[in-house]
């Protein structure tokens, strides 16, 4: 089974919760994705132009498609290198070389479920020095990579290891220990710090890890957004965009936190599969049959027609059967299903996804 966890909302509150400003931090560049954002017009095409890059309801929608397809691209642009598509925001640089360039990226359904194969999307800062000469071959990124049927995972480039990307699937929690990382469905932050030439990479308030690069004189020039393009179309959504002139100062869970933080979550998506059953088990009374029947149950008597599929929650409002505890739910409406004339069958209309489960 896939790992997943949280959702949106719990996402926002633990950002807000665990992630301060340093005291002498500030905003330089940043983008939120709203139509009226200033810095709209200033992204360019990073290797290649993406099929979609969209604004709406304040969020960026960034796609690939047939335009960017391997036998659509001009024999120059052949090579791996112009699979990965996207654009890039020039920034302004710090006022030293501690700075943080963080975004938030949504890892929907998509990226766990089975039939949506190999899918990536990255977030990288190109790197320049004092004088603004480009520093090759040393822009750090993070990527999320999915590789076919398995759950997504979190990888970072190291540039003093030049084409070296290390597997983020352990990180150091508030404790100093380390623990492993599970990638969790929903809204995340993605974090690359610079502090005298030290990188830190963040997965949310997960230190994924850090190398020392051989020189302390790094500032970034863009922050860049991509995703690969495997022939087919796909889409990530993006938010809050942003390079501040500081180091971001993120307060790692401690190992109580966290197992607070899983129950909370466990607790979320049981009632996430309960909804789930609710609305897509449904029962048929009589397949062939034709005409209505009656069952009494609880003082009231529902009238049902056979040959006709009704959802565990139709049934559940019809015998008015409500309660907090979903298991009572079901016990009430098999009483109430005892009383029927007619035997009901039962069907899933539709499979509920691994990641609803085993969290």
């Amino acid at each position: 089974m896939k790992k997943l966890t949280a959702t949106i909302s719990v996402l926002l509150v633990l950002v807000m919760a665990l992630s301060a400003p340093a005291s002498a931090i500030a905003i330089i560049t940043s983008d939120t994705f709203s139509t009226s954002a200033k810095s709209a017009d200033k992204w360019v095409t990073d290797r290649y132009e993406p099929e979609e890059f969209d604004r709406s309801d304040g969020k960026l929608y960034l796609s690939v498609g047939p335009k960017g397809y391997y036998k659509y691209r001009s024999d120059d642009k052949k090579d791996k290198y112009y699979a990965l598509q996207g654009k890039k925001l020039p920034v302004e640089m710090p006022s030293s070389n501690t700075w943080t360039a963080t975004v938030k990226i949504n890892i929907d359904d998509n990226w766990f479920s089975s039939n949506d194969g190999r899918r990536r999307a990255e977030f990288r800062v190109d790197l320049v020095d004092g004088d603004g000469n480009t520093l090759k071959n040393s822009s750090p990124a993070i990527a999320l990579v999915k590789g076919g049927s398995g759950a997504p995972v979190l990888k970072y480039y190291n540039p003093k290891a030049q084409g070296s990307w290390g597997m983020a699937n352990r990180f150091v929690n508030g404790d100093k220990e380390t623990e492993d990382l599970t990638v969790e469905e929903g809204w995340h932050s993605l974090l690359i710090k610079a502090n005298n030439g030290v990188l830190t990479y963040y997965f949310d308030e997960k230190k994924l890890g850090n190398c020392t690069l051989t020189t302390k004189d790094v500032y970034p020039s863009y922050i860049a957004l991509n995703v690969y393009n495997y022939d087919r179309p796909q889409m990530v959504e993006w938010d809050n965009v942003t390079l501040y002139d500081g180091s971001y100062l993120i307060r790692q869970l401690s190992s109580e936190a966290q197992d607070k933080k899983d129950e909370r979550l466990e607790s979320q998506y049981e009632k996430k599969r309960n909804n789930w059953e609710d609305k897509y088990t449904e029962y048929m009374f009589d397949k062939s049959g034709s005409g209505t029947f009656n069952v009494d149950y609880d003082g009231r008597t529902v009238t049902l027609k056979k040959g006709e599929y009704y959802t565990q929650s139709k049934l559940k409002s019809l015998f008015k059967i409500s309660d907090k505890d979903w298991d009572k739910e079901n016990d009430m409406l098999k009483d109430a299903l005892s009383n029927s004339p007619i035997t009901p069958t039962t069907r899933e209309k539709k499979e509920m996804p691994d990641s609803y489960w085993d969290y």
